[in-house]
């Protein structure tokens, strides 16, 4: 297998406020505000460094004060960032959240429209043999159709695996209109029924999944919080299923991201998609304890030893 991996997606600066409160009301709380790299894609592949997967970031920011600390911070953690851009003509994205303490209540606008226009097709086309050398291409839905045809062209093309993540309920919709395979779709329940449309139960899932809905797949994560997480095998019309682990969460942005970089380390490692799930839920748990969008805790020992402690507690 190729030593690397390449992730094409979302960069930007994340900014997170968390209130003291359990509180729902609009009103000024007191709490705490965190700023930290952040963006799926690169949340994404920071997470997969940790964890000691060699990986290349594509993306855009903008040549001011955020991309430069941005870039050096993602670096800092092992990951390749020689080919970004840094446009001086745009802002780099900023993301803003609020949460109360719980995490029921959330709120975030995500200002990457700008970066994003700068990933165009012939930015991919550019860097065609870093992807082609690759061993898995991660993509993310903050990026254009365009883009996204040319990247999954070039992983068909070359038998690689891709891989992209919903990011939000309406930025997952750009997946429909992807024109090839695409071997792992990673996303939330609101995700999963913007693309596919509603479901009440495992019923209706699997319903969709007997009549073609899944076609253009050939795994589907579906990540659905406290409820666990479920895994669509297309091709064998199976689903695998598995608990998700409780935890006090300090901050709920990056947990998805770990649990993507956490599924793709155990792919990578042999493990089956059985394992490779739980251990993305090991990684999930860990990124929820901590106020940054990627967890300093994430490495291979700490992720693969929970994995074992709680397979040997049956948590999973």
């Amino acid at each position: 297998m190729k030593d690397y991996v390449i992730v094409i997606g979302g960069i930007s600066i994340d900014i997170k406020g968390v209130a003291d409160s359990e509180s729902k009301t609009s009103d000024s709380h007191t709490g705490k505000v965190f700023i930290s790299p952040g963006g799926v894609g690169r949340n994404i592949a920071e997470n997969l460094s940790r964890l000691g997967v060699k990986t290349v970031l594509l993306g855009c920011t903008g040549d001011d004060f955020y991309g430069n600390v941005v870039i050096h911070e993602t670096g800092k953690t092992g990951v390749n960032t020689d080919f970004i851009i840094k446009s001086p003509a745009i802002n780099t994205a900023k993301y803003l959240s609020v949460s109360n303490k719980t995490g029921s209540y959330f709120y975030a606008v995500n200002d990457i429209s700008e970066s994003v226009k700068h990933i165009n097709p012939e930015y991919i086309k550019k860097h065609k043999e870093l992807l082609e050398k690759s061993s898995m291409i991660i993509t993310d839905a903050n990026l254009g159709i365009q883009v996204l045809n040319e990247a999954v062209s070039i992983a068909n093309g070359k038998n690689i695996p891709f891989f992209i993540d919903g990011v939000s309920s309406f930025k997952a919709r750009v997946v429909n209109q992807i024109k090839g395979m695409t071997d792992y779709l990673s996303v939330n329940s609101e995700e999963f029924r913007s693309i596919f449309g509603k479901y009440k139960n495992t019923g209706d899932i699997m319903d969709k999944l007997y009549s073609g809905d899944y076609k253009n797949f050939r795994y589907i994560i579906l990540k659905k919080g406290s409820s666990g997480v479920n895994l669509i095998k297309v091709e064998e019309e199976l689903m695998l299923s598995s608990k998700a682990l409780q935890t006090q969460i300090k901050e709920l942005n990056g947990a998805g991201d770990a649990f993507n970089a956490g599924f793709i380390f155990a792919v990578k490692k042999g493990m089956s998609n059985n394992e490779a799930i739980r251990v993305g839920s090991c990684a999930a748990y860990i990124t929820l304890q901590t106020d940054k969008s990627v967890s300093e805790e994430i490495t291979p020992e700490n992720v693969t030893g929970l994995f074992q402690q709680k397979m040997k507690s049956k948590e999973l």
